[in-house]
């Protein structure tokens, strides 16, 4: 992904396939569910996206499935907070979704 604006990003995807020269059958296939899944998404973070929009302080809440960004954006932001010197502390407050089950 590729941020454009404030408000836009470019999203850029790509499926390879190991098949025999003349059989595109199984890449068409591929496609046409990669397509889909990709509309799916589309649909669902432009919805969380004007949900935010609408109500920026609202926080967000929390899944497990978002576990691995959330120790990520933990780890980027202590490493920021270290070289500036200062302390992130725990997650209160934090924009991103947290899950009981996501662990530290």
């Amino acid at each position: 992904m590729t941020p454009e604006t404030d408000k836009s990003t470019h999203y850029f995807f790509q499926q390879a396939r190991h098949t025999s020269e003349g059989d595109h059958s199984i890449a068409e296939a591929a496609y046409r569910v990669l397509c889909r899944a990709f509309d799916e998404d589309r649909e669902m973070i432009t919805a969380q996206a004007r949900e935010i929009e609408r109500d920026p302080s609202a926080p967000m809440l929390p899944l497990a499935m978002d576990a691995a960004v959330v120790r990520f954006r933990r780890l980027v932001a202590d490493m920021v907070a270290a070289e500036s010197g200062a302390s992130v502390g725990p997650a209160v407050g934090r924009r991103e979704p947290v899950s009981a089950s996501a662990g530290s």
